[in-house]
């Protein structure tokens, strides 16, 4: 079903050249000019809807811009083999280019002003959205920018809760259910990830395999146990204990050695953490009392330290990121092991799968491993620091930015989101529809957290607990302090309907 869709989308189809539409899809001309415009009389692309278009009123908005805020932050950008895509190339198009991301941003926007009659438009600029907004400023509709931002400016009342909007609907697959689960505060959600904007999916939590290093070891093909149920994180910990090499003989394994694995360190997307979320659980909960508290389940975590500890802290067959920019002197080594075959695994992001496309060996890419294999589904944390999508408190026209937004992001489900696949998976050495299956997957199971894009400190002591090896230590001593601060935010959020 959306597998197939995608995947025919993404391996078959030129994106630049496909449209989608609501009732009668309209195609775009293709052409590398600056100038061209659609043809509306082109014969439309056959795609179908598996999640029925949303129903929304006829609005006559002729006249009316829908903008986009977006600070266009180059610290947030997606590298890409066409260029860097930062939140407004997401947003809008100038013309088509035959560029396959931009001709499907400029596709998505055209059918949207077809449909509504408004301009889609983005401003740029420099400044902190939360002051122009407090400074009443009525330009823009929606607001994109960094979600820790978001987070910690909320309190200020610069924006509104996403679902007094008409027309939204945030458990869409489209938006994110998992994020409503996670960040919704007393009926209230401030900020969300969609489909509009790619920089959350990019900046998802993931694995990439090498094949080629999987083949010489006789391991089995995560791929065979995503469909058998059987991609658990013991099933990982396994493999990496069996690749570990000396390759240049020298008695010190560094950085021209062979590892199982390259993990992640640092708070934010921390090894420790993304295992955590991967198997199912939260850092804090919805409570119908006291409306967000702390959630952590500490005989777990500190299960997971104990299971994690031995193999990833063992410098003889995995390395963090740390490890490799001590060794290496940058960084930038940590990715680069992995495209000179020094590593079965990788931690890394889905935004990294095109800084690979030069890699000799072939890879592949899985989700986060379950726990164990009662588990129903698969989990993705988020590094925090990416665009959100939030609406200012200058908005008065609901019903138009609720319609609008809807359907764009609806519409972006069948146009961007596979023309990111598309730039993604194309640059790699071969087809890989497995790949195809496992990024949606992903897509359909990113996480946010209230305790990571809210200043709480709850990831900053999480992440200790891992490195002392002791969680009632670290985190578990401090849960006055960090309930305490929690409870600060929930009684300022509460004052924003006083």
């Amino acid at each position: 079903m959306r597998k197939q869709l995608l995947a025919a989308s993404c391996l078959l189809l030129s994106l630049a050249a496909m449209s989608c539409g609501s009732e009668t899809p309209q195609t775009p001309s293709q052409s590398g000019s600056q100038n061209q415009q659609s043809d509306p009389s082109a014969e439309s692309a056959s795609v179908v809807y598996d999640i029925p278009e949303p129903e929304l009123p006829a609005l006559d908005l002729t006249g009316q811009n829908y903008a986009f805020f977006s600070k266009g932050d180059p610290a947030t950008a997606v590298s890409t083999a066409d260029g860097n895509f930062s939140e407004r190339d997401f947003l809008v198009a100038d013309s088509l280019i035959g560029e396959v991301v931009n001709d499907a941003v400029f596709n998505r926007n055209l059918m949207v002003e077809q449909k509504f009659g408004c301009k889609v438009k983005s401003i740029v600029l420099d400044s902190d959205p939360n002051l122009l907004v407090m400074g009443g400023d009525t330009s823009f509709d929606v607001i994109y920018t960094d979600a820790v931002i978001i987070g910690d400016t909320i309190a200020s009342g610069a924006y509104l809760n996403i679902c007094d909007f008409p027309y939204i609907s945030p458990t869409a697959e489209y938006w994110s259910p998992f994020c409503v689960r996670d960040t919704v505060f007393r009926g209230r959600l401030y900020m969300m990830p969609c489909d509009i904007c790619l920089i959350p999916l990019a900046n998802t939590g993931c694995l990439y395999f090498n094949k080629r290093i999987l083949s010489e070891y006789d391991l089995e093909n995560p791929y065979d146990m995503v469909h058998s149920n059987t991609w658990t994180i013991d099933a990982f910990l396994n493999m990496i204990k069996q690749v570990s090499k000396d390759l240049n003989g020298d008695g010190i394994m560094d950085t021209e050695d062979l590892y199982g694995a390259l993990v992640m360190a640092q708070f934010r997307m921390a090894c420790f953490t993304q295992f955590y979320v991967g198997s199912g659980k939260t850092l804090t909960a919805e409570d119908p009392d006291l409306g967000r508290v702390i959630s952590v389940d500490g005989e777990f975590a500190q299960t997971l330290i104990d299971m994690l500890t031995p193999v990833l802290e063992d410098k003889t067959v995995s390395l963090n990121w740390y490890d490799v920019e001590r060794l290496a002197g940058s960084y930038e080594a940590y990715r680069a092991m992995f495209q000179e075959g020094h590593a079965l695994f990788l931690q890394d992001s889905i935004g990294a799968m095109d800084t690979l496309r030069d890699m000799e060996d072939d890879f592949g890419i899985v989700p986060n491993p379950k726990y164990d294999t009662t588990q129903e589904a698969y989990y993705h944390r988020v590094q925090p620091h990416v665009s959100m999508l939030a609406i200012p408190a200058t908005v008065t026209d609901y019903e138009k930015v609720g319609a609008v937004t809807e359907y764009m992001a609806w519409l972006s489900h069948y146009t961007v989101l596979p023309a990111y696949y598309e730039v993604t998976i194309k640059g790699k050495r071969t087809r890989d529809e497995d790949a195809v299956e496992m990024l949606d997957i992903i897509h359909d199971t990113i996480v946010f957290d209230f305790g990571d894009v809210y200043d709480t400190w709850i990831p900053n002591y999480f992440y200790d607990s891992y490195t002392a090896g002791s969680y009632a230590r670290k985190m578990g001593s401090n849960l006055k302090t960090l309930n305490r601060r929690l409870t600060n935010y929930t009684k300022a959020l509460d004052a924003l309907d006083d």
